[in-house]
């Protein structure tokens, strides 16, 4: 849903693994290459769709701030 909506360039999800103690993230983009996120972040994919791992929610904003990073001054 959020691909069309005018205006998001990019959006992430988050889900629990309580199997796996740890939060997965989905990350999507429409223009810039998300995947040097998903990198950072224990993870890995392409451009537009890539996919990370948290380890806490205190994880969480810091990885926001790193995709927002990517759309500042563009």
């Amino acid at each position: 849903l959020f691909a069309n909506i005018e205006g998001i360039h990019a959006w992430c999800s988050f889900s629990e693994s309580t199997k796996d103690n740890c939060w997965w993230v989905s990350l999507r983009s429409r223009k810039e290459d998300i995947s040097q996120v998903a990198f950072k972040w224990r993870g890995g994919g392409h451009a537009n769709a890539s996919g990370a791992r948290i380890l806490s929610l205190d994880e969480m904003e810091p990885l926001i701030n790193d995709l927002d990073a990517l759309f500042v001054d563009k």
